[in-house]
C-alpha cells in the first residue's frame, strides 16, 4: 500500500500552446479507492498516465510515499494499471498472460505457480486458467486482465475506465467485484470513469475533473449533497439537477425573495446579486395551491420505480426534470400543475457557478404577476 501526492502537476504536449492539465494539486491516502470522474477530454486519464510513468509531466512532482517518482522510470514506481482495452496477449493461455510480468521480472516457477494460482482463485478464474482470450467473455477478460496487475503486488493499483466496453448488466456485476477485491486487497487504487454511477458507487472519495482542473474532491455523499460549484452539481446526478435563472427581489430581515422565471422563491439568507437556482428531479415536490412554478408537462416516461416528467415552466423556453415515486398520476402529458423544491433540498449559484450557500429552509410561494 502506498501514499500518493500531486503537487503543480502540469502537462502541455509539445506544439500546443495551451495545457491539458493546470497545476493539480491532489492526495490520495494510503489504502483508498480514489475516483477520477469527469466528461471526455477533462483530463483525467492523462493525469493517470503521468502518474504511471507512461508520459512524461511538463512540471510540478509525483511523490509516492512521500518520494519524488517524476523521473522514474514507469517500471520502477510500483504501479501496475488496468487499461479498457484489456491489452491480454491472444496467443497466451490465462495462466500465461497472468504469470507474464513475473517471468520477465525472473520469478521462479514455483513461485508463479504460486502466485498466479492464488490470484485466480480470488478472481474466480481457477478454471479459465487454459483457455486463451479468444473463447472468455468481457467480463472474464476483464479479470483477468485484473489478475494480471494483482500477481504483480504493486503499491498502487490504476484503472483507466475498465468496464466502458461491457454491457450494462455486466458493469454491475463487475463493480461489485473490484469492491470486493479493494476490501480483500486493502491496496491503494485509482480509477478513472466518465460514469457518475460508477464513482459514487466506487469511491471512498471523487475527485471531480473538468478543462484539466480538479473542480472538487470529498466523499461521493458530500459532493451529492454539498457541490462547491454549478459543474459539479451538474454533472453528479441522474437526471442531472435542474437550473433556474434567479434575480432577487425583495430583502428582509430573514432572507430574500427571488423570482426565478414564473415562480418566486423565499431563502433565508441575503441574495444581492442575480444568481442561479439549482434542484434536483427528485427534491421536486407537487404543490397542492398555486406555489412555485406553473409548468406544462411535454414527456413523462415511466420507469417501475420512478416517473420521470420533463416540463416547461409557463412564460420560458427552459425545460425542467421532476421525478417522483409512482404512480405520480399528476404527471400527465399536457397537464398544467405548480411544482415547489422540497425544504432544504435546494442549492443557490452565482451567475458565474461559485455556491453562495445551500438552502436550510426554502419556503415558495406564487407571484401573483406571473401565475397562469
Amino acid at each position: 500500500m502506498a501514499e500518493l501526492s500531486l503537487r503543480k502537476l502540469r502537462k502541455v504536449y509539445k506544439g500546443s500552446a495551451d495545457a491539458v492539465l493546470h497545476d493539480i494539486d491532489l492526495d490520495v491516502r494510503d489504502g483508498e479507492f480514489m475516483v477520477f470522474v469527469g466528461p471526455s477530454g477533462c483530463g483525467k486519464s492523462t493525469t493517470l498516465r503521468l502518474i504511471a510513468g507512461l508520459e512524461e509531466i511538463s512540471s510540478g512532482d509525483i511523490l509516492i510515499d512521500g518520494q519524488s517518482v517524476a523521473g522514474a522510470p514507469a517500471a520502477e514506481r510500483g504501479i501496475a494499471m488496468v487499461f479498457q482495452s484489456y491489452a491480454l496477449y491472444p496467443h497466451m493461455t490465462v495462466a500465461e498472460n497472468m504469470a507474464f510480468s513475473l517471468k520477465m521480472a525472473g520469478e521462479s516457477q514455483q513461485t508463479i505457480q504460486s502466485k498466479v494460482g492464488k490470484v485466480a482463485e480470488t478472481l474466480q478464474l481457477s478454471s479459465l486458467l487454459d483457455r486463451k482470450p479468444k473463447t472468455l467473455s468481457g467480463g472474464q477478460r476483464q479479470r483477468v486482465a485484473s489478475g494480471r496487475a494483482i500477481v504483480r503486488t504493486p503499491k498502487i493499483f490504476l484503472f483507466d475506465e475498465p468496464l466502458s466496453n461491457l454491457d450494462a448488466s455486466l458493469r454491475v456485476q463487475m463493480r461489485l467485484e473490484l469492491s470486493k477485491l479493494h476490501k480483500d486487497l486493502g491496496t491503494t487504487m485509482i480509477y478513472v470513469t466518465h460514469d457518475q454511477v460508477e464513482a459514487m458507487t466506487l469511491g471512498s472519495r471523487i475527485a471531480v475533473f473538468n478543462a484539466g482542473r480538479v473542480e472538487q474532491i470529498g466523499t461521493p455523499l458530500s459532493l451529492f449533497h454539498h457541490p462547491e460549484n454549478q459543474f459539479v452539481a451538474g454533472f453528479l446526478g441522474s437526471p442531472k439537477m435542474n437550473f433556474i435563472d434567479c434575480e432577487p427581489i425583495a430583502r428582509n430581515a430573514g432572507g430574500s425573495t427571488l423570482r426565478c422565471g414564473n415562480g418566486v422563491v423565499s431563502v433565508n439568507f441575503h441574495v444581492t446579486q442575480k444568481c442561479v437556482l439549482g434542484v434536483r428531479p427528485e427534491d421536486f415536490a407537487i404543490s397542492t395551491e398555486s406555489v412555485g412554478f406553473c409548468v406544462r408537462i411535454d414527456v413523462v416516461e415511466q420507469l417501475g420505480d420512478a416517473v420521470i416528467a420533463y416540463a416547461t415552466p409557463v412564460d420560458t423556453h427552459t425545460t425542467i426534470v421532476i421525478k417522483l415515486a409512482p404512480p405520480a398520476s399528476q404527471l400527465r402529458i399536457n397537464a398544467m400543475l405548480w411544482v415547489h423544491p422540497r425544504p432544504g433540498s435546494a442549492h443557490v449559484f452565482t451567475e458565474a457557478g461559485a455556491a453562495l450557500t445551500q438552502l436550510t429552509d426554502l419556503s415558495t410561494e406564487r407571484d401573483a404577476d406571473y401565475a397562469r
